[in-house]
């Protein structure tokens, strides 16, 4: 609340300063100081004013708007530290709109966007028509034009939800023109089927989706809670394989793999070329044997089922594998799905451990190899 003086000094005041003084003086609330105190690095003099008491603005007015005049943009910082008052306010006075630019470029909702305020990103939502979630959220990067409102929200499931539903209620917008493969890549990354479908009836196929080399199979493997859904879909509509690799190599299974997303890695297990090899010349299986987490020995699990070492070049893959079990790294239950507990390096269970022989080092020896079907479910290792 303003008091009195302040009140009055607010009244004296026209356009944009009358608007930088009342939110300065909103940010002046003991929420929004201890907010700006915590979490951003201001200059010396701002933080003495920033911890001043509650009712600072009465005993220092003056040098308040000078330190706001030289430090501090009102309405970024309203909207960086989540000063919801703040931003109603430049709002409803049209101070500031969501598709105007700071001076470096930003737009206030990609500032929003980028300090993670969600009620402050949900007011700016709201304020903007369905043709302007396809605007660009930089204005003086072009390399960035592809990042608009639209694909800023797909980082988080619900505001993209709502935000797809505010931008189909216009079906004359011309999404063809405005979506690259770029804001498509975004897209996927929570997209239901049902969603691609409709994309696909305004001309707009997910299975074209790209961004610096990585396509749609590896974001949906990736971040897309409806993965194997959206996985089925795009092997009937992806115009590339699901082995397709980047630039470095690396698989949608690999990328499955080091996310720990055990569902989707067994769905590529079974529907990819899991023999493809990475920059250091490793597959999915030799990745998944290094990983050593849970959902490791489940994709593994499922591409031996599906790829059978039988070549005499995966010797030493098979070696690898049984030396994690022995040496502690994975547990053994009903095969390999379903790790509960680890096995102490010296004392594996009795039934393996009759099976394999080690050294005093847990160095295996070849004869191992004719063993491995017992640990991992059927699947044959010949030497």
């Amino acid at each position: 609340m303003l008091d009195v003086h302040a009140f009055r000094t607010l009244l004296t005041l026209d356009g944009y300063e009358r608007v930088r003084v009342k939110c300065m003086a909103l940010l002046g609330s003991p929420k929004c100081q201890r907010r700006i105190a915590a979490s951003w690095e201001l200059t010396e003099g701002w933080k003495a004013t920033a911890q001043a008491p509650e009712n600072w603005w009465t005993r220092d007015w003056e040098r308040l708007s000078e330190a706001a005049k030289l430090y501090v943009d009102p309405a970024t910082a309203s909207i960086a530290h989540g000063c919801v008052e703040c931003v109603e306010f430049l709002l409803e006075t049209r101070a500031v709109r969501p598709t105007m630019f700071n001076k470096d470029g930003e737009s206030f909702l990609g500032r929003a966007v980028v300090a993670d305020t969600k009620e402050v990103q949900d007011l700016l939502l709201a304020a903007l028509d369905a043709g302007q979630l396809i605007w660009p959220l930089l204005a003086r990067r072009p390399r960035d034009s592809g990042w608009t409102y639209l694909t800023a929200v797909a980082r988080d499931p619900a505001r993209f939800r709502n935000v797809w539903c505010k931008l189909e209620s216009n079906p004359e917008l011309d999404l063809t023109a405005q979506l690259d493969p770029g804001g498509l890549y975004h897209v996927c990354k929570h997209a239901t089927v049902d969603l691609a479908v409709r994309l696909c009836q305004r001309g707009l196929n997910l299975g074209n989706a790209t961004r610096n080399g990585r396509g749609c199979w590896h974001v949906v493997a990736e971040s897309n809670l409806n993965s194997v859904e959206m996985s089925q879909w795009l092997l009937r509509h992806a115009t590339d394989p699901p082995h397709t690799a980047t630039g470095n190599g690396e698989t949608a299974l690999m990328t499955a793999i080091r996310g720990g997303r055990s569902e989707v890695g067994g769905w590529l297990a079974r529907h990819s070329n899991t023999k493809v090899k990475n920059a250091v010349g490793h597959t999915a299986a030799e990745l998944a044997a290094e990983h050593k987490s849970d959902s490791s020995v489940i994709i593994l699990e499922e591409i031996l089922r599906h790829t059978p070492l039988t070549d005499p070049s995966d010797l030493e893959l098979g070696k690898r594998i049984i030396r994690n079990i022995v040496t502690g790294i994975w547990a053994e239950k009903d095969g390999l799905s379903g790790v509960t507990q680890c096995w102490p390096r010296k004392t594996a269970a009795e039934p393996i451990r009759r099976q394999i022989q080690v050294d005093e080092d847990g160095v295996l020896e070849a004869r191992a190899m004719a063993k491995l079907a017992i640990v991992v479910d059927g699947a044959t290792v010949t030497s």
